[in-house]
């Protein structure tokens, strides 16, 4: 009897020590479910903050510092002021001075700048706020008090050269890569002082000058195709004939092709097929003519360059202008004492041609 009101005592002593033990996990749970909530609503509420930019208004072409402001609209954060100011005034100029600023426009966040889940991105931090310093140009430069990043071009041209390659085409290419404040074209008659500054040999001739360096990924792009003279840099056609030559005084990379037929073979390939592939390397074709293999003429040229097959071409001189030409035309043809270049590969083009005794 006794050992069974110990038993009793016992159990009821466990159920009392469980009892406790829930109450404590309950309480704890709800607790820590509690602390849990209270962080992650405090991790979605927004952060507070206040904003004012700092702008030159007189600067149209600077940087749009609106882009960045919008940006910031999109972090976790509630804006409770808003502010747009010019450089100039008295505020701008206390923010200049306690933030360092060097480069205008730029935008100050101040507020919540550290709250957890309100990270706002590509703005650096300076005491007790966040400023946007990685502007691309244009931007003011309160130090020099100049703008900078501002680009002039001048395209000299001869306009007696129809067929020359038309870089106009190249500065609407640059100008989606920098800003440019002035464009000029000058005619090779006004443009003496310009091609003896800068050595100029072809035309069209391209002077950038200005802050190109101030874009470093699309200067370094342009000094592979054009020269540095001083601070200036010159891009030429050279690389993109046809263009005139300034020593010869004449226009160079007009190809003349003459197509070498033979008219009885009615099931011989079509050789303007050649025309094309020329156009594809980049290749101005000025001129045309078509002979007959059978003709004085064809018979002379078959003579003259040794031809074995038809029908095949005959391209001018000026290929030799075009970068690249020679080494792919070593592989096709033959490149003659005279600086014309025979077709002679004909089976990578065609089965279809007739074989000359």
């Amino acid at each position: 009897m006794k050992n069974a009101k110990n038993f009793i005592w016992i159990l009821t002593g466990l159920v009392s020590i469980l009892l406790i033990i829930n109450l404590y996990l309950t309480l704890s749970t709800g607790y820590i479910a509690d602390g849990l909530k209270i962080k992650a609503e405090e991790l979605a509420r927004p952060g507070e903050i206040q904003l004012v930019a700092i702008i030159d208004p007189s600067c149209t072409d600077c940087f749009d510092i609106l882009r960045i402001i919008e940006s910031v609209k999109t972090a976790n954060v509630e804006l409770t002021s808003q502010q747009i100011i010019e450089y100039t005034d008295e505020q701008a100029q206390v923010l200049i001075e306690k933030y360092n600023i060097e480069k205008i426009p730029t935008i100050i966040v101040t507020g919540e700048i550290n709250k957890e889940g309100s990270e706002i991105s590509g703005l650096e931090e300076k005491s007790d706020a966040l400023v946007f310093t990685n502007l691309d140009p244009v931007y003011f430069d309160l130090s020099s008090k100049e703008y900078k990043g501002r680009v002039q071009i001048q395209l000299i041209t001869n306009s007696d050269c129809e067929n020359c390659y038309d870089m106009s085409t190249f500065i609407d290419a640059i100008k989606d890569l920098v800003s440019i404040s002035s464009e000029k074209l000058i005619e090779l008659d006004d443009a003496k002082e310009l091609i003896e500054k800068y050595s100029l040999t072809e035309l069209p001739a391209i002077i950038i000058s200005g802050d190109i360096e101030l874009y470093p990924e699309t200067a370094s792009k342009l000094e592979a195709i054009g020269t540095f003279v001083g601070e200036d840099l010159v891009l030429s056609a050279k690389l993109n004939p046809p263009y005139w030559d300034l020593t010869e005084d004449k226009a160079l990379g007009l190809v003349s092709l003459t197509y070498i037929t033979d008219e009885s073979c009615e099931d011989c390939y079509n050789v303007s097929i050649h025309k094309k592939v020329l156009e594809n390397y980049g290749v101005f074709i000025a001129e045309e003519t078509t002979i007959d293999i059978s003709s004085d003429e064809g018979q002379a040229l078959k003579k003259k360059y040794d031809l074995t097959k038809v029908p095949t071409i005959i391209a001018s001189e000026d290929l030799k202008y075009y970068s690249g030409i020679e080494d792919v035309w070593e592989q096709v043809g033959t490149i003659e004492k005279d600086g014309n270049y025979v077709f002679r590969e004909l089976d990578l083009v065609s089965k279809e041609y007739t074989t000359l005794e």
